[in-house]
């Protein structure tokens, strides 16, 4: 048992996490200090960029690619297509060559 209370659920990226952590300022539980130090050590999407990355993925028309599977895209930040396959190969979506390039050049436009 916690002591939170589940208020809604969605998928967030790991930056808007961080953002979350980085605005309570000093006051952090134990959890929540073990995971910032965590995200400084790993690369991570600036949070000024999330929706604009979110938004021009989903432009790219892929069917089954929902709000969930841009996530774990944004937080993993795969490099190549292999990655970026094996990131929605759990979810059945099976990308062309165009969509894969489509999504990798956002990324990069990005980071």
């Amino acid at each position: 048992m916690t002591n939170y209370d589940i208020v809604s659920k969605r998928p967030v990226s790991i930056s808007e996490v961080k953002k979350e952590i980085e605005e309570k300022g000093e006051n952090l539980n134990y959890r929540e200090g073990k995971l910032l130090e965590y995200f400084k050590k790993i690369e991570v999407i600036p949070y000024e960029n999330i929706e604009k990355i979110k938004e021009e993925i989903k432009e790219i028309g892929i069917n089954r690619l929902d709000e969930e599977d841009i996530i774990k895209i944004l937080n993993v930040i795969p490099t190549d297509g292999t990655q970026l396959r094996a990131i929605l190969s759990g979810s059945g979506i099976i990308l062309v060559d165009e969509d894969v390039s489509k999504i990798l050049d956002i990324l990069k436009k990005y980071i």
